[in-house]
């Protein structure tokens, strides 16, 4: 998805470019309607590429709290399987001296 987005925002810079190489062709070679179709062409993939910008700001924060998420996650999964370890051991030590007591074995 993040790769989509970065593609998203290449093609849209590559716009720019042009809409900008339009503007100054138009405003060099004396033909107006070419600089106001480059400041239009500008100005549309300015307007689309600010969002998108402010979007992958997010996107990336997102993606930076999931992998805290996860890392915090693995840590608690550690955490239960020590304690798990630790009442499995406890209740054999338990049933162990249970058996023993009945059976009489030290």
């Amino acid at each position: 998805m993040e790769f989509i987005n970065w593609i998203a925002v290449g093609w849209i810079t590559l716009n720019l470019f042009l809409g900008l190489g339009l503007l100054f062709k138009g405003k060099f070679s004396g033909t107006q309607f070419i600089g106001y179709a480059g400041l239009v062409w500008f100005s549309a993939a300015l307007l689309v590429l600010l969002p998108n910008l402010k979007t992958l700001t997010i996107a990336g924060n997102t993606i930076e709290l999931f992998a805290q998420a996860k890392k915090e996650a693995e840590q608690s999964i550690a955490e239960l399987e020590g304690i798990t370890e630790q009442i499995v051991s406890m209740q054999l030590d338990i049933f162990t001296s249970i058996n023993s007591d009945h059976l009489g074995t030290p």
